[in-house]
């Protein structure tokens, strides 16, 4: 019997506290900040492949060897200050010459420099050029948004949802009050973005590229649902 009762009065509660959330007027607003970042240094990509040489049918092909290329990559970094230390080996891989048609390949090595100066990067994608070089390629470096700065985005968010759920609540009459539901739209938005131009295909490095207008803007956004109250 004790047990029944027990269950009656929990059901009751339960319908009570559904009754009165039903009678809840609420409103939603959303909350925005952002974050503008700058590049703080630049990484650089050097894409280097052996040199063929057509000859005559049926006779070998010549080609530049990828050694040679490579030596004269380390010794024109040395202009800009940077020794074949600094260089740091992201892949080896190999095409086919001629579109496959023979059996000879083309070695092809990546090389990149870290943590470089934008007027030094800029000279290097501008400047290098000799024979096997296919590509430099200068991608930004950013700094990456400790706590501290994300923690005052989203109270910067949040303050800014505030007032607006303040000033709708004004336009009806009404006050706010608790709030009872709070949604994040950027659980991925604090992310590395140094790391987002990562590939190191041949087909993605074969060009001279830099962009100079490398901003990014991090957007946040917050969703607040308040509690509407008469005055």
């Amino acid at each position: 019997m004790k047990k029944l009762l027990s269950a009656i009065i929990i059901a009751l509660l339960s319908v009570a506290a559904f009754a009165q959330d039903a009678q809840r007027t609420s409103v939603t607003v959303n909350g925005s900040a952002q974050l503008t970042l700058y590049p703080t240094s630049y990484k650089v990509r050097f894409f280097l492949q052996e040199e063929a040489t057509a000859t005559t049918y049926n006779k070998p092909v010549t080609k530049t060897s990828l050694d040679s290329i490579r030596t004269v990559l380390f010794n024109d970094i040395m202009a800009y200050g940077y020794t074949e230390s600094d260089l740091r080996l992201l892949k080896r891989s190999s095409t086919p010459y001629n579109n496959g048609a023979n059996s000879t390949a083309l070695y092809n090595e990546v090389y990149e420099l870290k943590n470089i100066k934008t007027t030094t990067a800029e000279k290097l994608v501008i400047n290098l050029r000799f024979n096997g070089l296919k590509g430099v390629i200068a991608r930004p470096q950013y700094t990456i948004v400790g706590k501290a700065t994300q923690d005052s985005l989203y109270a910067t968010a949040i303050k800014d949802a505030h007032n607006a759920a303040l000033n709708l609540a004004k336009e009806v009459g009404k006050t706010i009050g608790e709030v009872y539901n709070v949604n994040n739209y950027n659980n991925a938005v604090f992310r590395d973005l140094s790391n987002e131009y990562d590939n190191t295909d041949m087909y993605n490095l074969s060009r001279f590229e830099m962009n100079l207008a490398e901003s990014r803007v991090i957007p946040i956004t917050v969703s607040l649902t308040y509690e509407l109250k008469k005055n």
